[in-house]
């Protein structure tokens, strides 16, 4: 199933791109909510390791729980025309889901939108296509988190 996030925030591409990759600010989506979760920075490589409650559709081939694993590698610096790209993967432990694609931080009138691109598997014979659509919502979660703790974290001038 093909899959695409667009978030926009009021800054510029170099403070959205820096703010995607620290480590305090990925850490800090999480505040207030009951996922637990481990985030791994390096340089502009970033790793979030998440749990998330499994769509009661999905639970008898997943369990109660989504372990989630969202690697992003951003280019270290943009492109000559402003944009950052990478690679973007997620996985979920012992099931049979997988979300492959592309990030892209670009410059967008005054601000700046992030996308993220790619296609959503879930390889279950018979029962794949329906299962996309049902997990799809609680596997993005994260990327909306994202979007709203950003916008946020933009806002108090970090």
């Amino acid at each position: 199933m093909h899959f695409c996030t667009h978030h926009h925030y009021d800054a510029a591409p170099a403070q959205v791109f820096a703010m995607l990759t620290d480590a305090q600010f990925l850490d800090g989506m999480f505040d207030g909510t009951d996922m637990a979760h481990r985030v791994d920075v390096e340089g502009s490589h970033t790793v979030l390791h998440v749990d998330l409650p499994a769509p009661r559709q999905a639970t008898r081939f997943t369990g109660d729980t989504l372990h989630v694993t969202l690697d992003i590698v951003w280019a270290a610096q943009p492109g000559p025309d402003g944009r950052y790209t990478g690679p973007i993967t997620m996985d979920v432990a012992k099931a049979p889901v997988q979300l492959s694609g592309t990030a892209t931080i670009a410059p967008d009138g005054q601000g700046t939108s992030v996308t993220y691109e790619g296609e959503f598997t879930v390889r279950v014979p018979m029962f794949g296509r329906q299962l996309e659509q049902q997990a799809a919502p609680y596997v993005t979660r994260v990327l909306e988190i994202q979007q709203t703790h950003g916008r946020a974290w933009l806002a108090a001038s970090h």
